[in-house]
């Protein structure tokens, strides 16, 4: 009787499991315990992402996007917002790099801080309030831009 109770167990968490997965497409829902379901549905059933996608009415991409969330812990996530990263600045760096085989959360942090900067300088254009230190800084902040341009280009040429 005990194998029975299991197989009903895991029948009654399965359905669970799947009635949840139609409802996914709910905002209350948090990204990273979607993206934990559709992750564990797609390895229990054995499921590629399409055929998942198929199976669900979901397109393949909005799979693929609600995924990416696996990519970043709680924590890397939280630490981001802190930072001032808006949740869709942040899905959209994960997004760029979804071709590549692992996410870096330096790269994602990297690029948002430049993102910041550039906004900063879009602001500061408006002012003529310029000072010898702020030509001292903008040198200084042209040696670190191009040491990071030539690591960046080292890096594609590996």
């Amino acid at each position: 009787m005990k194998k029975e109770d299991s197989n009903w167990d895991q029948e009654i968490e399965s359905r669970l499991r799947e009635n949840f997965v139609v409802d996914l497409k709910k905002p209350e829902i948090d990204q990273f315990e979607r993206a934990v379901i559709i992750r564990k549905v797609l390895d229990e059933k054995k499921w590629s992402i399409r055929e998942m996608a198929k199976q669900w009415g979901f397109s393949k991409s909005t799979l693929e996007d609600w995924l990416l969330f696996n990519k970043l812990t709680q924590e890397e996530y939280e630490k981001l917002l802190k930072k001032g990263m808006t949740h869709t600045e942040i899905y959209r760096s994960l997004r760029e790099q979804r071709t590549k085989t692992k996410t870096s959360m330096k790269i994602v942090k990297i690029d948002f801080e430049i993102k910041k900067m550039l906004k900063v300088f879009e602001k500061a254009t408006d002012s003529a309030d310029y000072t010898d230190k702020t030509t001292e800084l903008v040198a200084e902040l042209k040696t670190v831009l191009k040491t990071y341009e030539a690591m960046i280009k080292n890096d594609k040429n590996v």
